[in-house]
């Protein structure tokens, strides 16, 4: 299949597993997680790096920018997709904590 017919998930879905360390999230997790808005401090640290960052809120938009605009810096794709997985492993440490205290564990 040709890259120019590839979903957006798919693209970044390749991206990750060939050009991020540490364990690429599944296909599903990816979709789930590119809808989620980025956090706050991630896009205030990329936009101390990143003078060019237009005005993006979930994970997809933001990678499809840096897939096309491939910004100089710090900030590479490899780093993007270290802090989406870092944010879902916070989001799943906060609802495990949540589900402990409901349960009296």
């Amino acid at each position: 299949m040709s890259t120019e017919s590839s979903s957006p998930h798919e693209k970044t879905r390749r991206q990750s597993a060939s050009s991020s360390s540490g364990t690429p999230l599944t296909n599903h997790l990816m979709e789930v997680m590119d809808s989620q808005p980025v956090p706050r401090d991630v896009l205030d640290q990329i936009r101390r790096q990143v003078d060019s960052l237009p005005d993006v809120t979930t994970w997809l938009q933001l990678k499809q920018w840096f897939l096309v605009n491939r910004p100089a810096g710090a900030w590479s794709m490899a780093r993007v997709f270290d802090a989406q997985r870092a944010h879902h492993a916070q989001y799943l440490d906060s609802m495990l904590a949540k589900w402990s205290s409901a349960n009296g564990a």
